[in-house]
């Protein structure tokens, strides 16, 4: 009796515990994983957000095929672990159940529903929550749009001279300060 009690909260006590420290290890792991993802994409998709600002596109024309790609990620992704929690909680069930017969168990699939509905909102909003951070706004900010273009244009290509003024990109040409290889 009293021994086996004892043993037996000892051991949730521990399995508690190693639990939350899995689950704090994964969260970490996921933050750090879905951050990379992120910043990798906008890595491998600059040209085209650099085309998109320089043709005068807005931030949210920009920004939602992202946030529709990590929601719908995090909505197939939210899917995909509860069919494996489902699978895996019915299977400790039943081994539980053949050493702890008297343990009651949740084993209605309706209880599990909230849960699931959970897991679903929880993944697909986090799939495209972190879109808006703050990091991958700089990045989209950083690329430079068609006015800060014009003037680096104006800039490299138009010298200013306090005798004659401003001289033209064909004056330039035509003096020879700038040439063209070919």
């Amino acid at each position: 009796g009293q021994g086996t009690v004892e043993k037996l909260l000892n051991f949730t006590y521990i399995f508690r515990r190693v639990g939350i420290l899995i689950l704090a290890l994964l969260i970490f792991a996921s933050i750090l994983i879905i951050s990379n993802i992120i910043k990798i994409t906008v890595y491998a998709r600059r040209n085209e957000i650099e085309i998109m600002s320089l043709t005068g596109a807005t931030s949210w024309f920009i920004k939602w095929p992202f946030i529709i790609e990590g929601f719908l990620q995090g909505f197939i992704s939210a899917i995909l672990s509860i069919i494996i929690l489902y699978k895996f909680y019915f299977f400790a069930i039943n081994k539980v159940h053949q050493v702890i017969p008297f343990l009651p168990l949740v084993v209605d699939n309706m209880d599990l529903l909230p849960i699931g509905i959970a897991i679903v909102l929880l993944g697909s909003f986090v799939g495209s929550g972190f879109i808006h951070s703050r990091s991958f706004t700089g990045l989209i900010n950083q690329t430079p749009t068609f006015h800060k273009f014009s003037r680096w244009v104006k800039r490299k290509f138009y010298l200013t001279n306090s005798e004659t003024g401003t001289t033209s990109i064909p004056a330039l040409i035509n003096s020879g300060t700038i040439l063209f290889s070919t």
